[in-house]
């Protein structure tokens, strides 16, 4: 044969071995490669098909295997790119069962009322399970494999639909599960990096269940437990962390999401009707875990006892963002757990409180929004042994809200709605009973009248203007919001415009001198009787005289100028404020008057000066006018006649009685004058005479000791002589 025609013949023999395909109508050993296509419905006792080659095609061709109870339908055992399709195995103990298989594609396959699992894949990787109905499989030590686009259904058999032990890498997405006895899906025993997503779970025992597993992702999942749900999503054991858990919807569950573990992130996952199942049930429960990140989770139309977000012995948890509603029990419940961040959070109830914490302390809350729908919803609750601090927290009724813009700190306090609340045009804070919560704040007021003619914003009653209150809408608007520094009770009225009005005034200015008492008056019209004089930092109350008269004294003590102002309260329902302008009362400073006189008689040589100080003279009275002279000069004797005099005559001018002043006769100030100025002189002359005096005897002296010293020198020199 020639060399082209053999291997012409080689490579058809390759083709027809390449495209073998038997036709096979019982159980059997499939040994070597190929295609094998099943004729007709099988009834066995043992393991039906062996497949021991690789690269084997077995076509069911949608007949079944009936097992009676006996082990398995298809065991394949260390081969690779084995495709087993389109048939039904039942009774069996494991419809299929692969170990330590490489390349194995399941599809089209109907496996149910096993014993144990329909599907068992042991150490084998790059299996793919799809378009199929199951009861059950187990994925354990497998990896690189994906199920996808089959249906779970049953609680005969497995109590979990997919089981993965020790299996990583592994995709599980768009299957259907229903009617499932436990978990639908289930990661344990260090099942890492693992995906979840895009399933249809209901009517299950537990959603998505990961245990002492990590990294994994479970995302864009439906869980509706109908009811009969323990827990939607839960993550326990002691290793559990970095799982990212985002975009699910999980409803009717007794638990909608449980986490026990470090490190995780949830985002973004809608979860209603929790707690429904029965008592102490939650929407989110945090147990025993740390460090978790929870970011714009909901849980909406749910019924717990514990709360729709309920944390035990857990710490530095993280939760930011999303709504959060419930018709009964509390919305945030902290036990034994410290040092937790809220932020950003709505918290929408009916009944019981917004927060409630026992034995807890040190968490913060920011941006937190607490909704109440019924009178008897209380907001806070801080036991003895638990504090948190808040910044910008609201409290929302269908009335209004009010926004506490600041931060303050609840210490074992219990705010209900008795103390903080928002009806209809009124916002109401107890700051006595609610110290601590006394900081500026924004008020809303919801579908209020919209037609005042002066609208104003009143603080128990009376007008409240900048910068106490200060609008930030039009007080018509309807809905009405502005900010105020301080709490009591605000609403919206028409203004009060009545403020009192002062005229008329007069007092005694200028009319005492160095202390005494002044007297002050006014007429006041549009006041309700309160009038009070405000003189040198002191107020005193007014005496009403007459129908707007208004009268009040007040005792100065020293001279000067002093400013006054009248102030009252309006007769109008606010009662407001008014003053007056400033004026100014004087008070005169007196003038001491010293006279000197001389003595004519009496005291020594040539007499002695007195010195005479003598008061300012007084108002004129009667006609006459009267001062005090007292001597200075107690030692000089002075004859009492020419003590300065102490009463004179007065006439009163027109400018007199204006001012208060008295103008004493001219010419007995003339006659002071010249006795004051003879004194004068006269001490003058007394004075040089004695300086004259003096003068001489000490010249005198001086002579008279010259004199002697030049008659002590003449003896002396008469002496020396007559011994010679």
């Amino acid at each position: 044969m020639k060399r082209g025609n053999v291997l012409c013949f080689i490579i058809l023999l390759f083709i027809l071995f390449a495209t073998f395909s038997m036709a096979i109508d019982g159980c059997d050993i499939i040994s070597s490669a190929g295609t094998y296509t099943l004729t007709g419905n099988i009834t066995n006792e043992s393991t039906c098909f062996n497949i021991t080659s690789d690269n084997v095609v077995l076509d069911l061709a949608n007949f079944s295997i009936d097992l009676s109870n006996y082990p398995m339908g298809i065991y394949v055992e260390k081969k690779s790119n084995i495709t087993i399709k389109n048939g039904k195995i039942l009774n069996a103990w494991y419809g299929i069962h692969l170990l330590d298989s490489i390349g194995v594609n399941i599809s089209g396959m109907n496996i149910y009322n096993t014993n144990y699992r329909a599907i068992w894949s042991d150490n084998s990787s790059n299996v793919t399970i799809s378009n199929s109905f199951f009861n059950g499989i187990v994925i354990n030590m497998t990896k690189y494999s994906t199920i996808e686009y089959n249906i779970f259904e049953g609680t005969s058999g497995p109590s979990y639909a997919i089981d993965f032990l020790n299996s990583s890498w592994n995709n599980i997405n768009n299957n259907n599960f229903s009617a499932v006895g436990s978990d639908a899906v289930h990661l344990d025993d260090n099942s890492d990096y693992n995906s979840v997503s895009f399933n249809n779970i209901t009517n299950v025992g537990f959603g998505v269940g990961i245990v002492d597993s990590s990294y994994n992702e479970v995302f864009n999942n439906t869980v509706d437990g109908g009811f009969s749900c323990a827990d939607g999503i839960i993550l326990v054991g002691g290793i559990i962390k970095h799982n990212l858990v985002y975009n699910n919807q999980v409803s009717g569950c007794y638990d909608c999401l449980v986490i026990t573990g470090n490190y995780n992130n949830f985002t973004h996952n809608s979860m209603e009707k929790c707690g429904y199942n029965g008592a102490n049930g939650a929407g989110i429960f945090i147990l025993s875990s740390s460090n978790n990140s929870f970011v714009n989770n909901s849980v909406t139309d749910s019924k717990t006892d514990y709360g729709l977000i309920y944390l035990s012995n857990s710490h530095y948890n993280v939760i930011s963002g999303g709504t959060y509603s419930i018709s009964s029990s509390n919305g945030v419940y902290l036990s034994s757990s410290n040092n937790n961040q809220f932020k950003d959070i709505n918290l929408n109830l009916s009944d019981k409180y917004g927060i409630y914490a026992t034995s807890s302390i040190g968490s913060l809350f920011n941006n937190t929004k607490i909704i109440s729908n019924q009178s008897t919803q209380q907001w806070l609750y801080m036991a003895s042994n638990s504090n948190g601090l808040f910044t910008n927290t609201t409290f929302l009724t269908d009335s209004g809200e009010i926004n506490l813009i600041g931060m303050f700190n609840a210490t074992a306090k219990n705010v209900s709605r008795i103390n903080l609340d928002v009806t209809y045009n009124k916002a109401f804070l107890n700051s006595t009973n609610l110290t601590f919560m006394n900081i500026p704040s924004k008020i809303r007021l919801f579908n209020i009248q919209n037609n005042f003619s002066s609208p104003a914003i009143m603080k128990d009653g009376v007008t409240c203007s900048v910068p106490d209150c200060n609008n930030l809408t039009s007080l018509n608007a309807g809905n009405v919001t502005f900010n105020v520094t301080g709490w009591s009770n605000y609403s919206i009225a028409e203004a009060d415009t009545t403020y009192p009005i002062f005229s008329n005034y007069s007092d005694d200015s200028n009319s005492i001198t160095d202390a005494g008492i002044g007297f002050f008056n006014v007429i006041v019209t549009n006041t309700n009787g309160t009038v009070w004089l405000e003189i040198n930092n002191t107020n005193i109350t007014a005496t009403n005289t007459t129908a707007e008269a208004y009268h009040a004294n007040y005792t100065f003590l020293i001279n000067g100028s002093y400013n006054y102002t009248w102030h009252a309260y309006g007769s109008g329902f606010s009662n407001n404020l008014n003053n007056s302008e400033a004026r100014e009362y004087l008070v005169s400073a007196s003038t001491s008057e010293v006279v000197t006189e001389t003595a004519t008689s009496g005291g020594g040589a040539g007499g002695c000066f007195t010195t005479w100080d003598c008061s300012e003279w007084s108002n004129c009275n009667n006609g006459t006018q009267e001062r005090i002279c007292e001597k200075l000069d107690k030692d000089c004797y002075i004859d009492k006649k020419t003590k300065p005099i102490e009463i004179q005559n007065c006439t009163f001018s027109e400018e007199s009685l204006l001012s208060g002043e008295v103008e004493s006769l001219s010419q007995e100030k003339i006659n002071d004058i010249i006795i004051v100025s003879f004194s004068i002189i006269a001490g003058l002359i007394l004075i040089g005479a004695i300086i004259l005096m003096v003068r001489k005897l000490s010249f005198r002296n001086k002579q008279d000791v010259h004199h002697t010293k030049k008659h002590k020198k003449i003896y002396k020199h008469f002496r020396k002589k007559k011994r010679r």
